[in-house]
C-alpha cells in the first residue's frame, strides 16, 4: 500500500501526548491539566463533554507540569503547549514573561526546557538521557 503525500495535521494534542510519552520514559512525572475526568452537561442544551478553557480552569493554567523525584521539594516545569500558529492568550503571555510557565511549540521545546532545568542542578547524568532521546527520536 502506498504512502501518502500529504503531511499530518500537527495538533497540540498530539505534541503534548508524545512529549509526555518521551518525559515518562525518562522517568518524570507529568500531570495534565484541563482534561476532565468525565464528561459534563452544559447547563443550557444539555450536551456532555469534556470541561476545557474557562469551564474547567483558571484562565492562563499551563497544559502541564513536570515533576522529578530528583528535583528539590516543591519544583515544577509548567509548560503550555502550543502549535506553531497557536495564540497565545494575553494571560499566557504575562505569565511566561514572568518566567512562571513555558511556552513550547514542539516536543524538542519541552525536552530542552527540562534539559536546561538539568543542567541548572548539574544532574549531567539526566542532560545525556535526554539528549539521547533526542537523537534517537530524531526530534
Amino acid at each position: 500500500m502506498a504512502r501518502s503525500n500529504i503531511p499530518l495535521k500537527v495538533t497540540e494534542a498530539s505534541i503534548q501526548n508524545q512529549s509526555v510519552a518521551l518525559l515518562k520514559a525518562l522517568g518524570y512525572r507529568v500531570m495534565e491539566t484541563g482534561k476532565s475526568r468525565s464528561k459534563q452537561r452544559c447547563k443550557t442544551c444539555g450536551t456532555q463533554s469534556y470541561a476545557t478553557g474557562w469551564q474547567g480552569n483558571t484562565v492562563g493554567l499551563p497544559d502541564m507540569y513536570i515533576h522529578s523525584i530528583q528535583w528539590p521539594r516543591g519544583v515544577a516545569l509548567a509548560i503550555e503547549m502550543k502549535t506553531m500558529k497557536g495564540a497565545i492568550r494575553p494571560e499566557q503571555l504575562e505569565l511566561a514573561e514572568q518566567g512562571l510557565i513555558n511556552i513550547c511549540r514542539s516536543t524538542l521545546c519541552v525536552l530542552q526546557t527540562v534539559e536546561k532545568y538539568e543542567q541548572s542542578i548539574c544532574n549531567e547524568i539526566q542532560v545525556e538521557r535526554i539528549r539521547k532521546i533526542i537523537d534517537i527520536n530524531g526530534i
